[in-house]
């Protein structure tokens, strides 16, 4: 894929996190009197291409990442060859999944993570699953959270307002008011005032949308946009700097062949 609309990361999220998405005006759907049809759905979801397809902080916040090597020209091999040596270590991999899936499911019980991540019943079934693949315990939460530090600063630096909120912050230590005074404040705080980037807020609502939005991520990288209320003027934000997302060491039982080899 070249890009990833907002209208597919839409569909992306719900798919990877809960299994309800609505639907409107579906061709699928048989009865033209439906105003809205539920559909109950959750599966993985692969994306592969050579631009940075995370398109939004909330996708970023639910993908597994991984930059591909290019494969040089000595290392490439026919598909004929490739397909024979992935049929003749197909038993070792399916052993190895196999091996993982019921150390996950016999121990995933009694594992209790603190801090949450995105994808929480995810998490614990990869840390419940350690003893059982190619790394220590507690090594994945520390990759994976890293791994969503690293995506989502990347896509903050293409989020104007994400910018602005953090230079801001920066500047003054904390801030409080409205989202209107707030559009006014950074709108005069742009390099050129009178004309706004791409994307900015043009209306006090549609600031408010990408607070909201962008609040996730934000907080991933040390800084807090807290809803304090509503009130006759508007909603009342505040923002502040503080201590970044972090994923601690899970509560798991004690194995004693922690150190022993993984079937992989």
């Amino acid at each position: 894929m070249e890009t990833v609309s907002s209208h597919t990361v839409s569909i992306f999220c719900p798919l990877g996190a809960i299994e309800q998405v609505m639907a409107r005006a579906l061709n699928e759907v048989l009865y033209s009197n439906d105003e809205e049809t539920v559909l109950r759905a959750q599966r993985p979801v692969i994306v592969n291409g050579i631009a940075d397809l995370l398109a939004r902080p909330d996708l970023a916040e639910r993908a597994l990442t991984l930059t591909l090597r290019r494969i040089i020209a000595r290392d490439r091999r026919p598909e004929a060859e490739f397909w024979r040596e992935y049929e003749e270590r197909l038993p070792l991999l399916l052993g190895g999944l196999l091996t993982a899936l019921s150390t996950a499911l016999q121990r995933i019980p009694d594992v209790t993570l603190q801090g949450l991540p995105r994808l929480a019943d995810f998490a614990r079934l990869v840390v419940a699953a350690e003893p059982g693949l190619p790394w220590r315990q507690g090594e994945f939460l520390s990759v994976y959270g890293r791994m969503q530090r690293d995506a989502v600063t990347l896509l903050l630096d293409d989020e104007p307002v994400a910018e602005a909120i953090r230079d801001l912050v920066d500047d003054v230590g904390q801030w409080q008011g409205t989202v209107k005074a707030l559009q006014k404040l950074l709108g005069d705080r742009l390099a050129q005032p009178g004309r706004p980037p791409q994307g900015w807020p043009a209306t006090p609502k549609a600031l408010g949308g990408q607070l909201r939005r962008l609040a996730a991520a934000l907080s991933k990288v040390g800084y807090h946009v807290v809803h304090v209320k509503r009130s006759n003027q508007g909603e009342i934000y505040e923002l502040r700097k503080g201590k970044g997302v972090t994923y601690v060491m899970p509560t798991v039982p004690d194995d004693s062949d922690q150190d022993a080899e993984a079937p992989f």
